[in-house]
């Protein structure tokens, strides 16, 4: 703890820091900073700062991952838990300058079974603030995002069907991009290739505001369907949207309820 790592310029590699199939591990008060500008010129991967793959109860506390980017159409990441992990949190953390214009990255990126970003702040990250893919009874809680692609999402990509997964708390604020067709929320299944539904979302407790008409692109909520898979039994509960560009919820799933929202 307590270190600030820079990638090295000019030299192409993906990963910064990261541990596979490991239980136990806290990552607390490191900075990471993968220098995209003085090493995209060879770039041959996407740059990535810290991530924990397949793990159990492993933590990321009070940690910085700055200047990440992606590369030929696959997202760069800040935090990842990613693989098949479990009980992984990420809390308290900061998620700065990620991705570019034309090589997009998220801040944070999950997948797995009970895990949660908590009291986190993604800001300008050029594809997702906070993403959740694939997962079982996983959420982003109490976040905010500043001038990103797109907010938030919980998708499935996965041929088994994934559930009770959730947003209780987020503010997105300028948000710039817009996310075009996804939404500066996403909540469905995205992949036309995957067969796995999405049961028992809820979102709750939201701020999508931007301060001038015309700012970011599509809808603010997005429940969306690509091929037969759908976002089914989805709550929406308590959400503000402001100055949305062309829908504030746009729905394609099954018995979708929306209460408490402007």
């Amino acid at each position: 703890q307590g270190a600030r790592l820079l990638a090295k310029a000019s030299v192409s590699f993906e990963y910064m820091l990261s541990a596979t199939s490991k239980s136990g591990v806290v990552i607390k008060n490191i900075e990471t900073d993968a220098n995209q500008l003085n090493r995209v010129g060879v770039q041959g991967v996407r740059f990535m700062a810290m991530a924990f793959i397949s793990c159990d109860d492993c933590t990321f506390e009070n940690c910085i991952a700055r200047n990440v980017l992606g590369y030929s159409s696959i997202p760069g990441v800040g935090l990842t838990i990613g693989g098949t992990s479990i009980r992984c949190q990420i809390v308290n953390c900061r998620l700065i300058n990620c991705g570019s214009a034309t090589q997009g990255a998220d801040g944070v990126f999950m997948s797995g079974e009970a895990n949660m970003v908590i009291g986190s702040t993604a800001i300008n990250c050029f594809d997702t603030g906070f993403a959740v893919e694939s997962s079982n009874a996983s959420g982003i809680v109490g976040c905010i995002t500043r001038s990103c692609g797109a907010s938030a999402a919980i998708t499935n990509a996965v041929n088994d069907d994934k559930y009770a997964n959730f947003i209780d708390g987020l503010s997105a604020f300028d948000t710039t991009g817009g996310g075009g067709v996804t939404g500066l929320i996403q909540i469905g299944c995205p992949l036309a290739t995957s067969t796995g539904n999405l049961y028992d979302t809820s979102v709750s407790n939201v701020v999508l505001s931007n301060p001038t008409v015309g700012t970011g692109v599509g809808p603010a909520i997005n429940i969306r369907q690509t091929g037969t898979p759908k976002a089914v039994r989805l709550s929406i509960d308590s959400v503000r949207v402001f100055n949305a560009t062309t829908q504030g919820i746009l729905i394609d799933g099954d018995n979708v309820s929306i209460r408490n929202s402007d």
